[in-house]
């Protein structure tokens, strides 16, 4: 079968008789049908990779996962709202569950370190890094990440964080986590993280589409 070029496009290869040569159509389909295992490769990837639950008490609630530090003379309730131009400190540990229920297996903790804003309109940010330390469906290992969260009773119903590493299972890894407030109350939080990860492999895929 002949394919007759009516126009010839630049860099397009036709033979001596006018027609496109074999190697152009083939490499024509090798190309669509690259195409087509990217489309789907990027499809997996919009998928959360990990969904987790993240519980967080904090004093004077008992046996609290969260501990503030806070500058020398300077203690609660005085420090609350959080004063500006006063950083403070948080360091939490905080169980990771399979569901949003605090009687489900807990998969691993999160640590994590915030530090509050320094101006009126981020008193109520804090920076955070962490790490999500997990055994989870047979796999262990680290996710670290990082980002800023809101504090106290002002969360929004959704925050994005950024992946910014991984160790063991998720060696090499980076994404984001999109972190759903479950619920909220003055001394307890419940929060359901969505984790996208993506590899070095497939963050080459993920970059050629977007």
């Amino acid at each position: 079968m002949r394919y007759w070029a009516h126009s010839q496009s630049p860099g397009a290869k036709v033979n001596e008789m006018g027609t496109y040569s074999s190697s152009t159509i083939l490499n024509t389909l090798f190309l669509l049908l690259s195409a087509s295992s990217l489309l789907s490769a990027d499809a997996a990837l919009r998928a959360p990779d990990l969904t987790i639950y993240i519980f967080r008490t904090t004093p004077p609630a008992p046996n609290a996962t969260v501990v503030a530090i806070y500058p020398p003379g300077l203690r609660p309730p005085d420090a609350t709202p959080y004063p500006v131009g006063i950083p403070i400190v948080s360091v939490g540990d905080n169980p990771i569950r399979l569901t949003a229920s605090e009687k489900s297996q807990i998969v691993g903790r999160q640590r994590v370190f915030r530090v509050t804003g320094i101006t009126q309109e981020d008193q109520y940010l804090a920076q955070s890094t962490g790490v999500l330390d997990l055994k989870l469906n047979g796999k262990n290992g680290t996710i670290s990440f990082s980002g800023i969260q809101t504090r106290g009773l002002n969360i929004p119903p959704v925050e994005e964080l950024g992946v910014t590493g991984g160790t063991g299972a998720y060696e090499s890894a980076s994404g984001r986590a999109k972190v759903t407030l479950i619920s909220n109350s003055a001394s307890k939080t419940t929060l359901k993280w969505e984790v996208y990860l993506c590899y070095p492999e497939l963050c080459r895929v993920d970059s050629l589409l977007n």
